[in-house]
């Protein structure tokens, strides 16, 4: 369990009422953390960095897919 100065602010997570409505389970070393969407909120640093690394893989991966699609070759 992370100490109170080990905590920062961070960002509301999407909400959309639909895909994105549950909370994010993020797990650190067998500590599991449940984070609310749609709030702005206080979070361990741990779990804000791995928050902000998946949220940076997904962006990557989005435009890596949005390239392979452009050029995507078909041989016949």
């Amino acid at each position: 369990v992370a100490k109170k100065d080990d905590y920062v602010a961070h960002a509301p997570l999407f909400k959309d009422g639909e895909k994105y409505k549950f909370p994010l389970n993020v797990t650190v070393n067998g500590v599991k953390y449940s984070v609310p969407r749609g709030v702005p909120l206080m979070i361990p640093r741990i779990v804000a960095e791995i928050i902000d690394q998946s949220i940076a893989q997904d962006s990557h991966a989005r435009e890596l897919d949005a390239r392979m699609q452009k050029t995507q070759v078909v041989n016949f």
